[in-house]
């Protein structure tokens, strides 16, 4: 099998989010995500109390 262009990377990928600056960027992606998740909840909600059909960003996949 052909290695791929990041496969050395791979390995040792994760233990990045050990060291100080990865464990605070991993922090800050979190709440940045969650913060996002809870904003299209939000207006799914407040839209669907109007509309009858869920529009595309409301799917169940999100």
């Amino acid at each position: 099998m052909k290695e791929a262009l990041f496969d050395h990377v791979a390995a040792s990928y994760d233990s990045w989010y050990d060291t100080e600056v990865g464990a605070v960027s991993d922090q800050l992606e979190r709440h940045l995500a969650q913060s996002m998740f809870k904003f299209l909840a939000n207006r799914c909600t407040r839209r669907n109390r109007r509309m009858s059909i869920l529009p595309a960003e409301c799917s169940k996949e999100i």
